[in-house]
């Protein structure tokens, strides 16, 4: 019982260092690696309505220090989808390795960008009309023994350069939804606001700990 009030305590500790080192932080962008630039632009503006902001490029030893990559040089785009952006990277020098032609969901450099979407049939037709290529058979229902996910509506596929990116189909609370439109019919999208660490887990966490805390004094009281 000592150690798992012990564990408790410190997974209170680390919340708390946690939300004071990034009080008031947001993610500000995810940052995605292509190797041509003004090609991901097309596929992200084109085919997902992402709405381009501003291109620059970085070089120097500053940003060699900061990439970890010798003489780097690159251009970057910033795009936006809704009230979430993202930035696209061409490392104009020196090139990277592609992405591993046999990527799987299960390998530890899998990462994705998922996009909920009010229909999924109609998603799944603009994505096939634009050749996109499948990275899931096709669009997945979840089980519903899942009691978080079932019945959720998904697909996975690969932009131009193999990054994976997800689109969904789900209800979720409008605090929840940021509005944004794509394609040409206008459909309602939206991304998750998720705070962390949820409120369910955060309410679970205290309410052991505090039970542990009254068994604890329990024990002492003199008999």
């Amino acid at each position: 019982m000592v150690r798992f009030v012990r564990r408790l305590l410190a997974c209170a500790a680390v919340w708390s260092l946690a939300a004071a080192a990034f009080a008031g932080s947001v993610v500000d962008s995810v940052g995605i690696t292509v190797r041509d630039l003004d090609r991901a632009v097309r596929f992200y503006t084109e085919v997902l309505s992402f709405k381009p902001v501003a291109k620059w490029e970085v070089a120097g030893d500053d940003y060699e220090h900061l990439f970890g990559v010798f003489g780097a040089r690159a251009r970057v785009a910033r795009l936006t989808l809704g009230q979430e952006s993202i930035e696209l990277m061409e490392f104009v020098a020196p090139h990277g390795r592609p992405m591993p032609a046999d990527s799987r969901s299960n390998d530890r450099w899998f990462q994705h960008v998922a996009i909920i979407v009010n229909d999924m049939d109609r998603a799944y037709a603009w994505l096939r009309e634009h050749d996109v290529e499948h990275a899931s058979t096709g669009p997945q229902t979840l089980p519903d023994w899942n009691l978080d996910a079932g019945g959720i509506k998904a697909f996975y596929f690969r932009d131009p350069d193999g990054n994976h990116l997800e689109v969904h189909c789900s209800d979720v609370p409008e605090a929840h939804r940021s509005k944004f439109a794509v394609g040409p019919y206008d459909k309602s999208l939206c991304v998750h606001k998720q705070e962390w660490p949820p409120k369910e887990l955060a309410d679970e966490a205290e309410r052991l700990f505090q039970a542990s805390i009254a068994r604890m004094r329990s024990r002492r009281k003199p008999h």
